[in-house]
């Protein structure tokens, strides 16, 4: 209550308001209920006039396609994300092929219409991109990889990005 309300122009809560619909739009349902709620704990704290142009917001974020249905829980990941844990995977490739991974999990993103995985995988020794609707199994390990993951996903996005351009 003592603190002043926050002030946003148009263009900054058109911003918020898309990037939170899209996260509801893609994310596993623990962060879409998440991006749901800060909507909702951004608007109570704006002024009245500036919750009307929350409301009315001109831009949308919708997906038309369903996702792929995720077998594992993505919070457990972010989490062993977040601690720098290692992370024992059961793997289905595009052919179908399982393999069983062990891996340093290094970010979560949205990529082609589905969530993937940035990780370096301890099997192959290197860099490798998983579709997280693949992943069969997850176990996280009490193994810790600290503080490597930084650097790491400085140099894995380095790779990503040379090799679209």
């Amino acid at each position: 209550p003592a603190m002043p309300p926050m002030m946003f122009n148009q263009d900054e809560i058109e911003a918020l308001v898309l990037g939170l619909r899209e996260v509801q739009q893609v994310a596993d349902p623990v962060l879409a209920d998440a991006a749901r709620n800060v909507l909702s704990k951004v608007n109570a704290s704006l002024p009245k006039d500036m919750q009307r142009q929350l409301k009315s917001a001109v831009l949308y974020a919708k997906k038309f396609r369903k996702p792929h249905p995720i077998k594992i829980d993505v919070a457990v990941l972010r989490k062993a994300t977040r601690d720098e844990q290692v992370v024992d995977l059961l793997y289905t490739d595009q052919k179908e092929a399982v393999t069983e991974r062990t891996i340093w999990p290094l970010s979560i993103v949205f990529m082609d219409d589905s969530l993937v995985l940035l990780a370096y995988c301890l099997l192959r020794k290197d860099y490798r991109m998983f579709r997280v609707d693949r992943i069969q199994k997850l176990h996280r390990t009490d193994v810790s990889f600290k503080p490597r993951r930084v650097g790491m996903l400085r140099e894995c996005l380095d790779r990503i990005q040379s090799e679209r351009c």
